[in-house]
């Protein structure tokens, strides 16, 4: 699981996301179980991390259930999915891997079309039959209940055709734009006691950049936005915010939501003065009617995902940093939050371990941990 770093000693709480997801999967697999259950077990990981795990569950002896939005997780590990429909409620079973079930769901789909489409077209064949029928009056009366009969029939039998779940729609507008250099980092060192997490870094981010901080679990990622922010108080080095600097922080365990708040007032609190945006910035991430008045902390990790981001939209800052913001949401919420950053206006510091987020950001340059090396982005593979 690659933890030899980690001493015995010390305490989980001051564990980077992964090395805790790493913690609780070896605590687990030291177990043998005949039947594990995983939660979204790739949450936080490492690429190499992942790939390990990915590996390991595919080889597994053991029966697995598991729940994730890891789409290659699901295609390498698993032979079964199992549907909770969202419209009929009910669990439906499929063969095969992730991939197969998209088709699977798919033809089925097309099925149902292909079948409403015939039914209605022999409805309205049936109809103009009908018509016709009525014009003759008492002469074709039983045959003409005869076929409102079969209208009838047909209508009741013509499959539903699922409409599109919603989607969240977004956009992360700059409300001012920041001074060319919007952050300056000198010679920025941090330790826990004798353990060095990072020393000598410097770096400078201009208006625009998109820099991805980039390592394997426990290398310092979260430890350096927490010290740019201030938020963790630095060994030495100085950080120096740019000139109308306006900054959006999400934060990797969401620590910055208030659990007692409901989801009204939450977001209220970044835009007092304006509660009609509020309701509909939150419509958008999918929170209307009365889930508003929900309590932030009986929330899903995605939807907690959803409302944090929610605030950002509602602040309209132009310095995002982000830490790991794609772990807890489902694909196409991360497709959709993945293209609305690619269009975003404003500068980007961003740790995370999903591929297809680098992808979406196009990032300018890599800061590699815990080195402190600076690397131009070329593309993900590189």
């Amino acid at each position: 699981m690659k933890l030899g770093g980690v001493t015995l000693d010390r305490l989980v709480q001051t564990l980077s996301g992964g090395q805790k997801t790493k913690l609780a999967l070896a605590r687990l697999l030291f177990q043998a179980p005949e039947l594990l259950l995983l939660d979204e077990p790739t949450n936080f990981l490492d690429i190499e991390a992942t790939e390990w795990l990915m590996d390991f569950l595919a080889k597994y002896s053991g029966a697995l259930l598991i729940i994730s939005h890891d789409l290659d997780l699901l295609d390498r590990s698993i032979n079964k999915v199992l549907r909770l429909n969202e419209f009929t409620h009910k669990l439906e079973e499929y063969r095969g891997n992730y991939s197969s079930y998209l088709t699977q769901v798919g033809d089925a789909l097309a099925l149902l079309e292909r079948t409403k489409t015939q039914q209605e077209r022999e409805i309205a064949r049936l109809r103009k039959t009908s018509e016709k029928l009525r014009g003759y009056g008492a002469t074709r009366v039983s045959q003409r209940i005869n076929v409102d009969k079969r209208i009838a029939t047909l209508e009741a039998s013509k499959p539903h055709v699922p409409q599109a779940s919603r989607r969240i729609k977004i956009d992360f507008p700059v409300r001012q734009q920041s001074g060319q250099i919007v952050l300056r980092a000198e010679r920025l060192a941090k330790r826990y006691g004798t353990k060095e997490i990072f020393r000598n870094i410097s770096f400078q981010v201009e208006r625009g950049q998109r820099l991805v901080v980039v390592g394997l679990n426990g290398a310092g990622k979260t430890t350096l936005l927490r010290t740019l922010l201030g938020i963790t108080p630095l060994d030495t080095g100085t950080v120096t915010m740019g000139d109308r600097v306006r900054l959006g922080y999400y934060a990797q365990e969401n620590e910055g939501l208030d659990y007692d708040n409901t989801l009204l007032s939450e977001a209220t609190e970044v835009l007092p003065a304006d509660p009609k945006r509020v309701r509909s910035i939150l419509g958008r991430f999918l929170f209307s009617g009365s889930r508003v008045f929900q309590d932030v902390g009986t929330l899903s990790g995605g939807e907690k995902t959803r409302l944090a981001l929610a605030k950002m939209v509602l602040d309209g800052p132009n310095l995002l940093v982000l830490d790991e913001p794609t772990t807890h949401l489902d694909v196409p919420s991360r497709n959709i939050i993945g293209e609305a950053l690619g269009d975003y206006n404003g500068t980007i510091i961003a740790v995370t371990h999903d591929i297809d987020f680098v992808r979406y950001l196009q990032p300018d340059t890599l800061l590699l941990m815990p080195e402190g090396r600076i690397m131009v982005y070329k593309t993900e593979h590189d």
